[in-house]
């Protein structure tokens, strides 16, 4: 098993990840978001910035809630560069999220 598996086995800290894993990954695209009290709209405006445009998220998940996965997986492949997605502050799902 590759370090990166290793590490989603585990429940790590976000700064960790950001300070001692993120920097030595090759051949991959770390992208970071907190949810907020808006956690749909936070990660598309975080996709977006990375030049992961997606439209209209909410709805998609709806239809479907391994879309995002999807859509992820199909860039990955098309950039053959691996997606990995870090979500800080997840608690924040649970005591902002109004939704």
């Amino acid at each position: 098993m590759d370090f990166l598996s290793q590490l989603l086995d585990r429940q790590i800290s976000s700064s960790f990840i950001q300070a001692g894993v993120v920097p030595n990954l090759t051949n991959c695209q770390a992208i970071t978001f907190r949810p907020g009290s808006r956690p749909i709209a936070n990660l598309t405006a975080c996709l977006n910035k990375n030049g992961i445009e997606i439209d209209d998220l909410f709805s998609l998940l709806n239809d479907d809630p391994k879309a995002l996965s999807n859509i992820l997986r199909n860039i990955s492949i098309k950039n053959n560069q691996t997606i990995l997605l870090i979500l800080d502050q997840f608690e924040e799902i649970f005591t902002l999220c109004l939704d």
